[in-house]
């Protein structure tokens, strides 16, 4: 999903787009940021907005529950909190960072529209973002990859490293092949298996689970998935991932 938490471009210009949504009861302040030909970063002030703009379409890109489904707000807080919660919805203060590909927001608000679902101010917003980045960056016909971060992460660099690493896997075969062949060496019993069943209980489909364990072991590991690694599993993927960032972003 994104990052879990309880640039210049060389010749491309890093254009900076301030945007305020005064359409409903919220308004939302961010930025915009073409971080790469086909990965762009909006960073939100804060936290709720961020996570409430992202959440449809990320748990219908990686939901282990709505993957590929239509589904409601209402009816995701109420699996949310009590598959994860305890009761109570703690989605926005559990995620930091998400990375969608563009396809998969089409598809979501395709499929919204084939079931005549609301769209609420968030939905609106999101659409609104999208639109823009299409008709600024002139890429409305290609595919990209959008990063979601906001200003209240006091691990900001860490995370923004994080969704990078999810973008260059969707993004770069040389990259995602040599992950995967990373992966593949890895212990299975003692190191592959305990990581994935850490991203499930994480609330990561199993679709996805490759992906993230490279952008953990590449940018960062938290407490549970330590007792399960050592550097010498994570250098080889953050070595890797440094010469790949630096041939985006330069």
């Amino acid at each position: 999903m994104g990052y879990y938490s309880n640039p210049s471009t060389g010749n491309l210009q890093a254009a900076h787009i301030r945007r305020n949504s005064n359409s409903g009861p919220t308004m939302m302040d961010y930025q915009v940021t073409r971080m790469a030909n086909r990965v762009i970063r909006v960073n939100f002030d804060r936290r709720l907005d961020l996570c409430m703009c992202f959440l449809r379409v990320q748990e219908f890109y990686e939901s282990p529950k709505f993957r590929g489904k239509y589904f409601t707000v209402a009816e995701f807080v109420d699996w949310y909190s009590t598959n994860f919660g305890e009761g109570v919805f703690t989605y926005i203060a559990d995620w930091d960072g998400f990375n969608v590909p563009s396809s998969t927001i089409n598809k979501f608000y395709t499929l919204l529209s084939d079931n005549n679902g609301e769209r609420n101010n968030f939905d609106l917003q999101l659409i609104s973002i999208c639109e823009k980045i299409e008709q600024d960056y002139k890429i409305d016909r290609s595919p990209y990859y959008l990063i979601g971060t906001h200003s209240e992460d006091d691990e900001g660099n860490i995370t923004l490293d994080h969704e990078i690493s999810h973008a260059l896997y969707s993004l770069n075969r040389r990259y995602r092949r040599e992950v995967n062949k990373l992966i593949d060496q890895l212990p299975e019993e003692q190191v592959t298996a305990k990581m994935y069943k850490v991203l499930t209980d994480y609330g990561y489909h199993k679709a996805v689970h490759k992906d993230e364990l490279q952008a953990y072991f590449a940018t960062g590991r938290d407490g549970r998935m330590m007792r399960f690694s050592r550097l010498r599993h994570t250098k080889p993927f953050k070595v890797l991932y440094n010469a790949y960032k630096k041939q985006l972003i330069d």
